[in-house]
């Protein structure tokens, strides 16, 4: 009896280590991750979903193929990827539903700074929305705080090619955000 729970420990330990990895992985990006998510896909319960669905995705890949070499990387990598997926889907249902003139309402408030800063964040959504999708996903994984190699391992372009890309996405908001109405103190 000893021995089968001596072996059933040594069984059980390198599923203790891959689930104590697991945690420490999910503790140190899940919250930058979702606010990526959230950020690029502009809807907060998608974040959540998404953000779901990539650690379900990154336990399959722990328990089956093994801890990806970059894992931040691979986590954006496939948390951008789970967004762009879910525009396509949403955008083939959305245009059978929604007419193309409708926009959702705005909550009036009485407070002027919560009010500027409403305005803001729908400048720098708008803006956003407006750049194209490789110089969207550089700018906010720029912003996240990923290296230039991880970066383009999540893009799957040239490392050499970030640095261009980051600055390009950079001017290209910023003429976004003018061309919004941005150049009337909203960004400071």
């Amino acid at each position: 009896m000893g021995e089968a729970c001596r072996v059933l420990n040594l069984t059980r330990q390198p599923r203790q280590g891959l689930e104590a990895r697991f945690r420490e992985t999910y503790d140190a990006y899940q919250t930058a991750l979702h606010r990526y998510v959230a950020r690029l896909s502009a809807d907060a319960s998608v974040a959540d979903d998404v953000t779901q669905e990539m650690f379900v995705r990154l336990w399959k890949e722990m328990t089956t193929v093994g801890e990806p070499e970059n894992v931040r990387a691979w986590l954006y990598r496939v948390a951008t990827n789970l967004v762009i997926d879910r525009g396509h889907r949403q955008r083939r249902t959305l245009a059978f539903i929604l007419p193309s003139t409708f926009t959702p309402p705005d909550l009036p408030s009485r407070d002027p700074d919560v009010e500027r800063d409403l305005l803001r964040r729908q400048l720098v959504r708008r803006a956003l929305e407006r750049l194209p999708e490789p110089m969207r996903q550089c700018l906010l994984l720029h912003h996240e705080g990923l290296t230039g190699k991880e970066i383009a391992l999540v893009l799957g372009v040239k490392p050499s090619y970030v640095g261009t890309l980051v600055i390009r996405a950079h001017d290209r908001f910023r003429r976004e955000c003018d061309a919004l109405g941005g150049a009337n103190g909203l960004l400071g």
